[in-house]
């Protein structure tokens, strides 16, 4: 084998170049044709999804309602299993609290000076996520209350591959319908919760 020069290289990048712009054309072309083959079937489709993720969402909030109606019939056992519906309650993770932010930032630059950077963000905020791995006591120390989750009511589905495929397509067809909707408007202090 000859030395490389610095011509064959070039050759081969551009042949490399050339290769590889010729797999993502193929590739475009097979997706473009995928989609123009799909398009007749997801519109055929659409319609019967849309109402089904409509029916869904009304059986979802009515038995949410009856869930956070009736909290006292979820303490054993906590969830029940039905058709691969599991509903009922489950302690939320632990948060973190404080009053002034100000003054627990004061604190952890007094009292951990090394662990600022990673504790404070730099504009001037708690990093709850790091905040809340630090040692229950350090916490009490520079002003943080560990807050025990509450117990909150839930609703999932035991996914096998299809269903799995069934949400995705649900969840389009509810972002669909939930496009004509206003977002609603958050409102009140923005409290952090740890990870």
């Amino acid at each position: 084998m000859t030395t490389p020069t610095i011509a064959h290289i070039r050759d081969a990048a551009q042949r490399l170049a050339d290769a590889h712009r010729l797999s993502v054309a193929r590739a475009t072309a097979l997706e473009h044709a995928l989609s123009e083959a799909a398009a007749p079937i997801y519109t055929a489709h659409r319609p019967g999804i849309d109402a089904a993720a409509a029916h869904e969402a009304e059986c979802h909030a009515e038995l949410q309602a009856l869930i956070d109606g009736a909290p006292q019939l979820f303490a054993r056992p906590r969830s029940i299993l039905i058709d691969g519906v599991k509903c009922g309650y489950r302690k939320a993770e632990d948060g973190i609290d404080y009053d002034d932010e100000a003054a627990v930032i004061k604190r952890i630059k007094a009292l951990l000076p090394d662990q600022a950077d990673l504790l404070v963000r730099t504009q001037e905020a708690i990093n709850v996520e790091a905040v809340a791995q630090l040692d229950s006591a350090i916490r009490r120390q520079i002003g943080i209350r560990s807050v025990s989750g509450a117990d909150a009511s839930f609703i999932s589905f035991t996914d096998t591959d299809v269903e799995k495929l069934v949400k995705a397509i649900l969840a389009d067809a509810a972002k669909r319908q939930g496009e004509d909707e206003k977002p609603s408007k958050s409102k009140g202090k923005r409290k952090g919760v740890a990870a």
